[in-house]
């Protein structure tokens, strides 16, 4: 079954990238792409990698204030190691998923290497949901297609705020546990949310955490508006910021191959509201991407010399 769904997302991903560039016309997209600016390509991919730092920072964060020591550099290198594998996966459950085993080899505890990775991907999403409310606060007036975008972000936010409800509340916990307290895979749940319940306790290590998400969050839309500049696409910096996350989160349905064609159909779809071409959209789209995949690549680099 689970290659079933593999076949699946990459027919998924593969059908959308198709339409895609049926539609496209190289030559308008070439002559973009060679008035592009290199300058910018470099120094939005350095502003990336620098935000994978500083998220490998949010996590030691976590990890520290359990009690856990682990050196940053090899902390580092899960962190790309879970990005290389995120290239194959759905969404970002499978780069966590290699992150959570590489720090259990380290330190030998499953749950809080478990909870430490899902309280930091929570936090990352978090700062996504906020950043996406807050450009419908001041974004409303620049919304060309409002049902479209409004009823996706919040709807987005509805699902993300019942998830934190359902995983954080103590009432349900309870119910469940006496449901399926005969269960033995229960009991090995109920301490995995223990060990996320207790982050509760450190206050200003979790807002340290969120803070980072923003500032990483943040990046990614400055990262957008280097690109779109590099392309010499005159977008308003608005735009990026009530796009990019909408964007994120279309990319982020695990029904295709890492996001792909989805995010591109994404970009095209909304960018074709104020104005912007297939070519330049998907170029837009692409370029991003590109950074994301030489970035993420590093980690299969690693993951090669680890090996060895």
């Amino acid at each position: 079954m689970p290659r079933l769904f593999r076949i699946l997302r990459i027919i998924i991903s593969l059908s959308l990238l198709f339409i895609i560039i049926y539609k496209t016309d190289f030559h308008s997209l070439l002559l973009i792409l060679k008035k592009a600016d290199l300058k910018l390509f470099i120094l939005s991919l350095l502003i990336y990698i620098l935000s994978q730092y500083l998220s490998t920072h949010r996590w030691r964060l976590l990890i520290v204030t359990k009690g856990i020591e682990v050196p940053f550099s090899r902390l580092l290198s899960f962190y790309f190691v879970g990005m290389f594998f995120n290239l194959f996966m759905p969404t970002l459950i499978g780069g966590d998923l290699f992150r959570t085993y590489d720090l259990y080899k380290e330190t030998s505890d499953v749950k809080e290497a478990a909870a430490s990775v899902l309280v930091e991907r929570i936090a990352g999403v978090l700062a996504l949901s906020s950043l996406s409310l807050l450009s419908l606060i001041f974004g409303f007036s620049y919304i060309i297609d409002k049902p479209i975008v409004i009823y996706s972000i919040l709807g987005w936010n509805f699902i993300f705020i019942s998830s934190i409800i359902l995983i954080f509340n103590e009432n349900i916990k309870n119910f469940f546990s006496s449901v399926f307290v005969k269960i033995k895979l229960w009991g090995l749940l109920v301490k995995f949310h223990d060990a996320i319940f207790e982050y509760k306790k450190y206050p200003r290590t979790l807002m340290k955490v969120i803070l980072l998400s923003f500032v990483v969050q943040i990046n990614f839309l400055i990262i957008f508006y280097i690109m779109a500049a590099a392309l010499n696409l005159d977008i308003n910096f608005i735009y990026i910021w009530v796009f990019t996350p909408l964007i994120t989160l279309f990319s982020m349905i695990p029904v295709s191959l890492a996001g792909w064609g989805l995010r591109e159909g994404a970009t095209i779809y909304l960018y074709s509201k104020i104005g912007c071409s297939t070519e330049a959209s998907l170029l837009l789209s692409l370029s991003v991407t590109f950074i994301m995949t030489i970035t993420s690549l590093m980690g299969g680099i690693i993951l090669t010399f680890r090996k060895r």
